[in-house]
């Protein structure tokens, strides 16, 4: 079952995202309240009544992006990831997108699945393309 977020509703979705990714529980607040903010759009993936996928949609004029991708490992291979996909682009469809855009990380190690099932839903794969990378002798984040 999919169903849209509201905006005090993504606790899950930012454990599900920081649980997936492997990243530091801070990284839950990453999600907290992004419906509210302006083109956002929340979804949670449930199966036998327990939340175990996520993903969102950016809406800015009719470009949609989807973003913060995510299954638990447990719930891998039931179609959780296809069912949040086609539930955005029909929402996308709705708002008016004539184009959507979609992300994977290519260092992550569910990659070739994400790429997969995006493909089966019609997107065309740009590889090796690169939006930001840091650069080469800057310290990391933080830093001084």
């Amino acid at each position: 079952a999919i169903r849209e977020l509201e905006p005090l509703e993504t606790e899950g979705m930012s454990h599900i995202v920081t649980e997936s990714l492997a990243l530091p529980n801070l990284a839950t607040v990453l999600t907290l309240g992004l419906p509210e903010r302006p083109g956002w759009r929340c979804y949670a993936a449930s199966l036998d009544g327990w939340e175990v996928a996520c993903g969102s949609m950016l809406v800015i004029d009719r470009l949609a992006w989807l973003a913060l991708d995510a299954t638990l490992p447990k719930a891998r291979g039931r179609g959780c990831h296809q069912a949040l996909i086609a539930r955005r682009l029909a929402d996308a469809a709705k708002a008016g997108c004539n184009s959507v855009v979609a992300e994977v990380c290519e260092d992550d190690k569910v990659s070739p699945e994400a790429t997969a099932n995006l493909k089966r839903a019609g997107f065309l794969e740009i590889p090796g393309v690169r939006n930001w990378q840091r650069p080469r002798g800057l310290p990391p984040a933080g830093v001084p």
